[in-house]
């Protein structure tokens, strides 16, 4: 993963990672779910995924009532959906996952698919987080919203945000 780290690849990593005690709402591990080296190993997945800014997008059970099948991406919009359904094959689910695109239908050329504008441009590894958290600071939230309709103020405060962003983030 490293020698993609700092390059314009969608990546996909999914498989059957056995990790009942992750729960994926709060992205958090429950220290009574397992073993301490389990344990220890979901904290580093969680890890991992954050500094790759990986995804997790199953979000039904594929055994009883746990989530151990994943699939992790660094883009959202290259999947459609994902379900699950039972199988006589296995003791999970066997996981279904619609991509946007056919990967095996052209060879691979390097345009970059997300926006170079949006969040994921930006490196935050290197961010300047006290000049980001001055300047949200001085935002005028009230303002802000005031100054437009409901219907709107989700875009311009994501402007906004991103806008700080920019000025802190290499």
């Amino acid at each position: 993963m490293e020698q993609f780290k700092d390059s314009d690849y969608d990546i996909f990593v999914a498989g059957d990672f056995n990790f009942p005690q992750i729960n994926w709402q709060t992205m958090s591990v429950s220290t009574s779910g397992g073993p301490p080296e389990s344990n220890k190993s979901a904290e580093e997945l969680l890890s991992f995924m954050s500094a790759n800014l990986l995804n997790q997008h199953v979000d039904v059970p594929t055994r009883g009532t746990n989530i151990l099948d994943l699939l992790l991406s660094n883009n959202d919009r290259l999947i459609s959906h994902v379900t699950a359904r039972s199988t006589v094959m296995s003791d999970h689910d066997m996981v279904d996952i619609a991509l946007t695109i056919n990967p095996t239908s052209a060879p691979h050329s390097h345009i970059n698919l997300f926006d170079p504008n949006d969040f994921r441009s930006l490196d935050f590894q290197r961010a300047n987080f006290e000049k980001i958290n001055e300047s949200l600071e001085s935002v005028d939230w009230i303002g802000l919203r005031e100054s437009c309709s409901f219907e709107e103020f989700p875009a311009i405060f994501t402007k906004t945000v991103h806008g700080v962003c920019q000025s802190h983030v290499p």
